[in-house]
């Protein structure tokens, strides 16, 4: 296989609206080593090339590509070649590309190959075959039967923290290895950290808090604005500080269990076991909650004690929730009036299937000029919005979002919400 013909592949899978369809003809392209190496490359979130948004249309001449020119490709993300040499290497291979070669190319160094399908379908097909980080996600109130929970015996509550969610392994032989739900390295946020008493060899789920330098836990926006630019410098700042809130660990055998060993960490350690309360029925849940969110928190989960761990949507934890919030990947600058004519009047956002699509405003003056002045580095990222229900486009009858507010950035997500999903909060 070559570059032309993996091309013409992609663009027959993208033609397909069945997933199942698709699924198909994943698993027969899979076979090919370039194929899986083409979509490693696009896919795996440790790769980066460190290219800003490559705008290049298509090739200007001939030539395909190998799987050798692929492996080549490692000089962008191991930075062997930076800044203008880069543009310049990339300028050259698309002046020797066929239009088709080019296309696929862009795609690959942004990561998109814009095919409809992402690591969740290729894992399926093929598993193992793009590293992604295993994570337990939260079923909402309505999918579950709460009334056949053990509330005589006590249904486990903890409050939502409000950070960035963080899966860590402290490694007898390789030290501490952490990772993003996106998949994006950050052990380098505790390699400064006292570990020490931190049980080794199994992996914990919790959320990063910042803490300024008088102990004050940031807000998420702000700290994970730190957390985010921390991770690109690979260094923190001594007058910050980090809190590990870990609240599982992936072991097998029921909830209850797993959480008691979790042992109270040493003071020392940056690791903290989340503070747990035991409710005997929904309506002391939801004061619980209503207590939390009143105080400026963002809210509560509930876990069944018996709980099993799962990579995926879990029936035995609920997310209590108020304010509506989803992920949207941001398309387009829509033009502004008056004040905002410099810059624009909003981002056309989308779900991540295309089903939705919303104007979404509540950006100040400063960060709207920061996003006219840096629109690669916003263009195609997913950001968080708040609403206040799905509705219907009265003009395009396309579902859109009441009331859409920008809330914040999330570059450690690489993916939106879809339409159903948004419906089900």
């Amino acid at each position: 296989m070559n570059s032309y013909i993996a091309f013409q592949l992609l663009e027959t899978i993208a033609a397909e609206s069945s997933r199942k369809a698709k699924e198909a003809f994943l698993e027969e392209f899979l076979e090919s080593s370039f194929f899986v190496k083409m979509c490693v490359l696009a896919y795996d979130p440790r790769i980066t090339f460190h290219i800003l948004k490559c705008d290049h249309s298509e090739g200007k001449g001939a030539e395909t590509f190998d799987e050798d020119f692929l492996d080549s490709l490692r000089m962008f993300s191991e930075r062997t070649v930076t800044g203008n040499e880069a543009l310049e290497t990339l300028n050259n291979m698309m002046l020797r590309l066929d239009p088709e070669s080019g296309l696929l190319l862009m795609r690959i160094l942004n990561k998109d190959l814009r095919a409809g399908f992402n690591v969740k379908s290729i894992n399926k097909v093929r598993p193992l075959t793009i590293f992604s980080v295993p994570y337990m996600r939260c079923s909402l109130p309505k999918e579950v039967k709460l009334e056949e929970w053990p509330w005589s015996s006590g249904v486990l509550l903890q409050e939502k923290m409000d950070g960035m969610y963080a899966r860590v392994m402290l490694d007898d032989a390789f030290g501490v290895e952490a990772y993003t739900r996106d998949g994006q390295d950050i052990s380098c946020l505790f390699r400064s950290q006292d570990l020490s008493g931190v049980t080794t060899n199994v992996w914990h789920n919790g959320e990063i808090l910042v803490l300024d330098y008088e102990g004050n836990i940031l807000d998420r926006k702000t700290g994970n604005g730190l957390l985010n630019s921390w991770i690109q410098k690979k260094e923190m700042p001594e007058q910050y500080d980090l809190r590990y809130v870990v609240w599982d660990v992936e072991k097998d055998g029921p909830y209850q269990t797993r959480l008691d060993f979790l042992n109270d960490f040493p003071g020392i350690s940056c690791f903290r076991k989340i503070m747990t309360q035991k409710v005997h029925s929904e309506e002391e849940a939801m004061d619980t909650f209503h207590m939390f969110t009143q105080s400026g928190g963002e809210g509560a989960i509930i876990k069944h004690p018996g709980g099993l761990w799962k990579d995926g949507t879990s029936r035995q934890q609920v997310k209590l929730k108020m304010e509506k919030q989803c992920e949207l990947r941001v398309r387009e600058m829509l033009e502004g009036t008056g004040r905002n004519a410099d810059t624009f009047g909003s981002l056309w956002c989308v779900s991540e299937d295309g089903l939705l699509a919303t104007a979404v405003s509540g950006f100040t003056y400063d960060l709207r000029e920061a996003i006219s002045k840096n629109w690669n580095a916003w263009n195609d990222c997913i950001i968080t919005v708040t609403f206040e229900r799905v509705i219907e486009n009265k003009l395009t009858r396309i579902p859109s979002l009441y009331l859409p507010r920008f809330t914040e950035k999330r570059n450690e997500k690489s993916e939106a919400d879809t339409l159903q999903y948004i419906k089900s909060l």
